[in-house]
């Protein structure tokens, strides 16, 4: 559990508004590999490719606290696709989709505990950091920070972006 005396301070950022792609970067320092973090990374190294991008690459889209489960699913976007063949299993290579210029995928952490939230605001959040137990996520007027026991990664998927 982190407190107010032990959390690093992290500076508060201004931005205009924001769309996946001007959402300020991501970052995730605890874990050079975040996927280490996933009770099964096969598939999520298998749709992104290896070496696995950081979650730096990623805009984190949105956060989902479901108290039904005691879990929290983070949903990050990028427009752009992974240089490798998505592969979800279907057979279907989703690069070869022309239309398709962006990709999502969601990390499901469950049997959350410890759930600290110190302001909120419409503004994204910028950090993101993902270690086996523990994740801490932060913006500009927001932190939240929890304990969890297991991550998974789900709902890979392409789809086509308008224009900015």
């Amino acid at each position: 559990m982190t407190t107010p005396e032990t959390s690093p301070e992290i500076p508060p950022k201004t931005t205009p508004e924001t769309t996946p792609e001007t959402a300020p970067e991501t970052t995730a320092e605890a874990t050079p590999d975040w996927t280490a973090a996933l009770t099964d990374p096969a598939p999520i190294r298998g749709a992104l490719g290896s070496p696995v991008p950081a979650l730096t690459e990623f805009a984190l889209h949105c956060v989902h606290f479901d108290e039904r489960g005691a879990s929290v699913t983070l949903t990050f976007q990028a427009r752009r696709l992974p240089a490798v063949a998505m592969d979800d299993g279907s057979g279907q290579d989703h690069n070869a989709i022309q239309d398709h210029n962006a990709m999502e995928f969601s990390v499901l952490l469950t049997r959350v505990g410890d759930l600290e939230i110190d302001g909120w605001t419409h503004e994204p959040m910028s950090e993101v950091r993902l270690t086996g137990d523990s994740a801490v996520l932060s913006g500009p007027g927001v932190r939240a920070s929890f304990t969890h026991e297991a991550v998974t990664a789900t709902a890979v998927r392409t789809f086509r972006a308008g224009s900015p």
